[in-house]
């Protein structure tokens, strides 16, 4: 936690005060009506967020039992994969093993689009985005990254932004990545957005608006064209980027008062291109308070 005394104290406070009531006339961070993108989490997917609290609509991803009746959506994906009874209760996945940066963790989306299997359908994200599922299949439009070859014509806007940078034949066809599992004998898989929805052509997003949360860390299979910030731990003024200063403090750099830092996740394990999201919706906190859990603290059950 930054602490902050005097004079500083009640900028910082004014700061906050300035960015809510913006943020509350619905101005200051993008949340656009007509976008060219559509951008929507699946229930039960997985994001590495950067928040210090627990965003609404998401739970911290450490192995929780949750109660079933609450939940049946939810356990209606996952089951018993990660534990439980079966009868009164289930358990989400727990990635507080994997290794993130200090002041990040995976979260799991606890609403969001239910998730068809493939269909021929589209994929609420942007072409060559990463996501990881949890289930047993990839949702519709999305393609598990096991390294397998797909004919060109079939994915045109996913061939457009990876071209033959993980193998192609002749562009004919391409092949993605074999990423492993972040879990062994466990579901949880990476998957592509193969067939996104819009008008996406090629890496240039830097024209796409959509839902998406400030601050939130994507990762794309290639580098991307676009307004966001690459997560590469760079220094940023507090006075161009006030609202993502609010949720992210001095935890990833700069001195706190007129400078912060984003996430530096350049070398993750999995070569993804991560970019920091710097116009969205503003996160509202969940009612279950807290964020991301110690190592040694007891998991609880979650009605």
């Amino acid at each position: 936690m930054i602490h902050y005394t005097g004079r500083v104290f009640w900028k910082i406070t004014l700061v906050f005060v300035l960015v809510f009531t913006t943020l509350s006339a619905g101005i200051g961070t993008t949340r656009s009506a007509h976008a060219e993108e559509w951008y929507e989490k699946y229930l039960g997917e997985i994001q590495l967020l950067p928040y210090g609290f627990v965003p609404n609509g998401w739970e911290f991803a450490a192995g929780q039992k949750m109660n079933i009746q609450s939940n049946q959506a939810l356990y209606a994906l996952l089951g018993t994969n990660y534990g439980g009874d079966g009868r009164v209760d289930f358990a989400l996945p727990d990635l507080t093993s994997l290794p993130v940066p200090d002041g990040m963790g995976y979260y799991i989306a606890m609403t969001g689009v239910f998730p068809g299997r493939e269909n021929g359908g589209t994929a609420m994200g942007y072409g060559g985005e990463v996501r990881i599922f949890p289930y047993t299949y990839s949702p519709d439009g999305w393609l598990k990254l096991d390294g397998s070859t797909y004919n060109a014509q079939s994915y045109p806007q996913l061939y457009s932004v990876i071209r033959d940078v993980f193998g192609s034949q002749d562009g004919q066809k391409f092949t993605l990545p074999g990423i492993s599992a972040p879990l062994r004998n466990q579901p949880l898989h990476f998957a592509v957005a193969a067939r996104p929805m819009g008008s996406l052509n090629g890496t240039d997003m830097s024209n796409q608006n959509s839902e998406v949360l400030l601050g939130q860390t994507i990762p794309f299979l290639v580098p991307m064209q676009t307004n966001w910030k690459i997560s590469d731990g760079g220094i940023y003024n507090v006075s161009e980027y006030t609202a993502l200063f609010t949720l992210l403090g001095q935890k990833f750099g700069g001195d706190g008062r007129n400078t912060f830092g984003v996430p530096d996740l350049r070398n993750n394990p999995y070569n993804f291109q991560y970019y920091t999201v710097t116009t969205g919706i503003y996160p509202s906190r969940s009612d279950r308070g807290g964020g991301l859990l110690q190592s040694q603290e007891q998991i609880q059950f979650i009605p």
